[in-house]
Protein backbone atom coordinates (compact mmCIF):
# COMPACT_ATOMS: atom_id res chain seq x y z
CA UNK A 1 0.00 0.00 0.00
CA UNK A 2 2.78 2.42 0.91
CA UNK A 3 4.70 1.85 -2.33
CA UNK A 4 1.55 2.10 -4.47
CA UNK A 5 0.57 5.40 -2.84
CA UNK A 6 4.08 6.77 -3.38
CA UNK A 7 4.22 5.58 -7.00
CA UNK A 8 0.74 6.87 -7.83
CA UNK A 9 0.38 10.10 -5.82
CA UNK A 10 3.93 10.85 -4.64
CA UNK A 11 2.51 10.89 -1.12
CA UNK A 12 3.44 8.99 2.03
CA UNK A 13 0.96 6.55 3.50
CA UNK A 14 -0.84 7.93 6.54
CA UNK A 15 -1.19 5.30 9.27
CA UNK A 16 -4.80 6.37 9.86
CA UNK A 17 -5.64 5.53 6.23
CA UNK A 18 -4.86 1.85 6.75
CA UNK A 19 -7.76 -0.60 7.03
CA UNK A 20 -8.67 -1.19 10.68
CA UNK A 21 -7.47 -4.80 10.53
CA UNK A 22 -3.91 -3.58 9.84
CA UNK A 23 -3.74 -0.96 12.60
CA UNK A 24 -1.85 -2.45 15.51
CA UNK A 25 -0.94 0.72 17.43
CA UNK A 26 -3.35 2.48 19.75
CA UNK A 27 -1.72 5.90 19.32
CA UNK A 28 -3.37 7.34 16.21
CA UNK A 29 -2.41 10.98 16.87
CA UNK A 30 1.37 10.80 16.50
CA UNK A 31 3.77 8.88 14.28
CA UNK A 32 1.08 8.57 11.63
CA UNK A 33 3.81 8.83 8.99
CA UNK A 34 5.59 5.67 10.16
CA UNK A 35 5.59 4.01 6.71
CA UNK A 36 7.94 5.70 4.24
CA UNK A 37 9.08 4.43 0.89
CA UNK A 38 12.69 5.16 0.03
CA UNK A 39 12.31 7.18 -3.15
CA UNK A 40 14.68 5.73 -5.71
CA UNK A 41 14.16 8.47 -8.27
CA UNK A 42 14.87 11.58 -6.19
CA UNK A 43 18.09 13.59 -6.61
CA UNK A 44 18.79 13.22 -2.89
CA UNK A 45 18.43 10.40 -0.40
CA UNK A 46 16.33 10.11 2.69
CA UNK A 47 18.26 10.48 5.94
CA UNK A 48 18.73 7.20 7.76
CA UNK A 49 18.42 7.59 11.53
CA UNK A 50 19.40 5.15 14.29
CA UNK A 51 15.73 4.37 14.96
CA UNK A 52 15.87 2.10 11.89
CA UNK A 53 17.22 -0.53 14.32
CA UNK A 54 13.79 -0.57 16.00
CA UNK A 55 11.42 0.26 13.16
CA UNK A 56 12.34 -0.68 9.60
CA UNK A 57 8.90 0.36 8.30
CA UNK A 58 10.22 3.90 8.09
CA UNK A 59 12.42 2.66 5.22
CA UNK A 60 10.39 0.60 2.76
CA UNK A 61 12.09 -0.68 -0.40
CA UNK A 62 10.62 1.11 -3.46
CA UNK A 63 10.04 -2.11 -5.45
CA UNK A 64 6.54 -3.28 -4.50
CA UNK A 65 7.37 -6.79 -5.77
CA UNK A 66 9.94 -7.14 -2.98
CA UNK A 67 7.55 -6.02 -0.20
CA UNK A 68 10.21 -5.41 2.46
CA UNK A 69 12.21 -2.91 4.45
CA UNK A 70 15.67 -1.97 3.23
CA UNK A 71 18.67 -4.10 4.17
CA UNK A 72 21.68 -3.09 6.21
CA UNK A 73 23.74 -2.72 3.03
CA UNK A 74 21.07 -0.56 1.35
CA UNK A 75 20.88 1.67 4.42
CA UNK A 76 24.67 1.93 4.39
CA UNK A 77 24.64 3.01 0.73
CA UNK A 78 22.11 5.74 1.53
CA UNK A 79 24.49 7.00 4.23
CA UNK A 80 27.41 6.96 1.72
CA UNK A 81 29.31 3.99 3.19
CA UNK A 82 31.38 2.08 0.61
CA UNK A 83 30.10 -1.42 -0.21
CA UNK A 84 33.15 -3.05 1.36
CA UNK A 85 32.70 -1.28 4.71
CA UNK A 86 32.67 -3.74 7.61
CA UNK A 87 30.28 -3.08 10.48
CA UNK A 88 31.72 -4.24 13.80
CA UNK A 89 29.52 -6.60 15.78
CA UNK A 90 27.57 -7.89 12.79
CA UNK A 91 27.86 -11.61 12.09
CA UNK A 92 26.02 -13.96 9.75
CA UNK A 93 22.63 -14.95 11.16
CA UNK A 94 22.88 -12.48 14.03
CA UNK A 95 20.82 -9.39 14.76
CA UNK A 96 21.07 -6.46 12.35
CA UNK A 97 20.48 -3.99 15.19
CA UNK A 98 24.14 -3.05 15.84
CA UNK A 99 24.75 -2.29 12.16
CA UNK A 100 21.56 -0.25 11.80
CA UNK A 101 22.54 1.77 14.90
CA UNK A 102 26.00 2.44 13.49
CA UNK A 103 24.58 3.48 10.13
CA UNK A 104 21.89 5.69 11.64
CA UNK A 105 24.33 7.43 13.97
CA UNK A 106 26.82 8.14 11.17
CA UNK A 107 27.11 11.45 9.36
CA UNK A 108 27.04 10.92 5.56
CA UNK A 109 29.74 12.37 3.33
Amino acid sequence: MAVDKWDTDRQRLNYNDLPERLKTHQNRDSFYDRFKVVAGDEPYSQTVVAHIAKDGHYYIHPDSEQNRSITVREAARLQSFPDDYYFEGVKEGMSRTPAFKQIGNAVPL
